[in-house]
């Protein structure tokens, strides 16, 4: 799962010309519905989804958030769009992780999805700077003051790691201390 995400992620960030970008990640992206087993990553992760009976909807829930970052311009212009955004990119991985720890209950995968939420909106919060300089701007325009506007983000990561916590008991005791503090450096 790390290997197959650290490739959506490492295409995405990039610093090559943009259709590069885009041209390699409709390649990755191809080679994965397509079942292309010569690429090991690709191999592991349909092990994956098959062993720990992961929906390829959640999959391709990831390949659309990362494609939503591949553009000249990055704009996200409500809390609708920046949640959905979150789910994509970091929710999934959030499902994909319970299923590997054989979480089964669904309140327990969805405190799994919120966890991942909570953790991209903290990226957001942090990387404001930066994400500006690649023409990606994740804030939400509730004002004109950028401050204000990463706190309102905290805020709202901080409900959704609240709502993730009451999952972690579902998660296996040699997995939990990890996620733990995971969740409490986020």
């Amino acid at each position: 799962l790390y290997n197959f995400c650290r490739t959506l992620d490492d295409i995405a960030d990039d610093n090559s010309d943009l259709e590069i970008k885009k041209e390699q990640f409709l390649e990755f992206k191809k080679d994965f519905s397509n079942k292309n087993f010569e690429n090991p990553i690709i191999k592991n992760m349909w092990d994956l989804l098959e062993n720990e009976k992961i929906s390829k909807v959640v999959v391709d829930d990831l390949f659309d958030g990362v494609e939503g970052d591949l553009e000249n311009e990055v704009k996200i212009n409500s809390q609708k769009d920046l949640l959905v955004y979150s789910y994509r990119v970091a929710g999934t991985v959030g499902l994909m992780m319970a299923k590997i720890f054989n979480i089964k209950k669904k309140e327990s995968l969805q405190r799994a999805m919120y966890l991942g939420i909570a953790m991209q909106l903290t990226n957001i919060a942090r990387d404001v700077i930066e994400d500006g300089k690649k023409n990606r701007v994740y804030l939400v325009n509730y004002t004109k003051d950028t401050l204000v506007n990463i706190k309102k983000i905290i805020y709202t990561a901080d409900t959704f790691y609240n709502s993730s916590f009451v999952g972690i008991k579902d998660i296996p005791l040699n997995c939990r201390f990890s996620i733990i503090v995971a969740r409490r450096v986020y």
